[in-house]
């Protein structure tokens, strides 16, 4: 007897999960809460382990193709000094293969189309459709920051937690040098690859709650600090993104309840400190859906191990990294490892002394960088 899914949420990780459902042959219907899938964005940045969980939904090809590699890319302060170069060459020489960047719409289109046989209903509140939980075998919350399958099915306890920042992000004309994060005065600017003819960039800012900001204003706090900083916003028009960044908080203690799981901003949203919130509802869906239906009852056994997991990374010493925050080494992701030993991306670790007390030295940078913050909303030391 085909089982049945309901994916709520027609986002990356919403997306992922109904791909993989449908090839391990289950049936599955996607319920998205807006009025059409919003395919709009600016550049991802896609680490090797989301790449592999790609390839095991066989739309690693097509993610190529649109990708482009991240390449070198430094830490800098506001005047220009040159503070770290990251390691992206070694990295991609232990992971086996490089980080990739490509637009969230590119992505969501390789996506779509993979999805072109799955029903998507859009305009659907999910709490019209009576008791969640009963409108199929499993359900799946994919439906963000402010899920309302978390709220309908797991209570209200772990809410959006406001961080004082606000993002920006956007796409400038043309292609430019010095990639990289540039810190200071309680801000950040990161500028990336995009596409050719194109360059990402992304800010985050401290904003009292409540304020907006014009983006002529945004121009104005970054215009004297380094090239090709200035530039690059001289060179975006007024279409860009604006959204005040939240995490959720507390930790939820599971991201599971009976056939109901939560991936994604529903069950871990984080601050975008490290690039990494596309990649983790990317390898959410993985941990959830077997690269291939070889086993009787195969997702229900991953749905056990995501409560497993969400129950350790729910410690209460867990915390969220904000923006400019030196990085905590990832929890090992769910479920069984995918692809052979020689081909799977191991953890990224350096055996280089000097490039240990260097880290050492950055990180020391960036704690006293924080505490210089007005009114930094995690300082570093604090556990959340």
């Amino acid at each position: 007897m085909t089982r049945s899914a309901l994916v709520v949420g027609a986002g990356i990780g919403g997306l992922c999960t109904a791909i993989g459902l449908d090839r391990a042959g289950w049936q599955v219907r996607i319920v998205e809460r807006w009025p059409h899938v919003v395919a709009a964005g600016a550049g991802l940045g896609v680490w090797p382990d989301a790449q592999v969980a790609l390839d095991d939904l066989g739309v690693g090809d097509e993610f190529r193709a649109h990708a482009i590699d991240f390449g070198p890319v430094a830490l800098y302060t506001a005047g220009g000094r040159r503070l770290a170069v990251l390691p992206t060459r070694r990295m991609e020489k232990k992971l086996g293969r490089p980080v990739r960047i490509l637009s969230r719409s590119d992505l969501m289109d390789v996506l779509l189309a993979a999805s072109a046989g799955i029903e998507i209903r859009t305009g659907v509140d999910v709490r019209d459709l009576g008791d969640v939980g009963s409108v199929a075998d499993l359900v799946i919350g994919a439906d963000g920051l402010r899920s309302a399958v978390r709220e309908t099915c797991f209570g209200s306890t772990s809410v959006a937690r406001d961080t004082g920042l606000v993002g920006w992000r956007g796409a400038a004309a043309g292609e430019t040098h010095g990639y990289g994060e540039t810190w200071g005065e309680g801000s950040l600017f990161g500028v990336t690859r995009l596409a050719p003819g194109q360059t990402n960039w992304y800010a985050a800012v401290p904003t009292p709650n409540g304020h907006i900001e014009s983006f002529d204003v945004l121009r104005q706090r970054f215009e004297h600090w380094r090239a090709p900083i200035p530039d690059v916003l001289a060179n975006t028009d007024a279409d860009v993104l604006r959204n005040p960044i939240h995490d959720l908080h507390p930790a939820l203690p599971s991201f599971t309840r009976g056939n109901v799981a939560l991936l994604g901003d529903a069950a871990h949203a984080m601050t975008p400190s490290l690039g990494r919130g596309a990649c983790e509802a990317i390898l959410d869906a993985a941990a959830l859906v077997p690269p291939s239906a070889t086993s009787a009852n195969p997702v229900t056994s991953r749905v056990r191990s995501h409560a497993t997991t969400a129950s350790d990374d729910a410690r209460p010493n867990a915390r969220r990294p904000v923006p400019g925050e030196p990085p905590e080494s990832p929890p090992p992701r769910p479920g069984p490892a995918r692809g052979t030993p020689s081909s799977r991306p191991q953890p990224y670790s350096s055996t280089d002394p000097q490039a240990d007390r260097h880290t050492d030295n950055v990180v020391a940078l960036c704690r006293r960088w924080l505490a210089s913050w007005p009114h930094a909303p995690n300082p570093v030391g604090e556990r959340r």
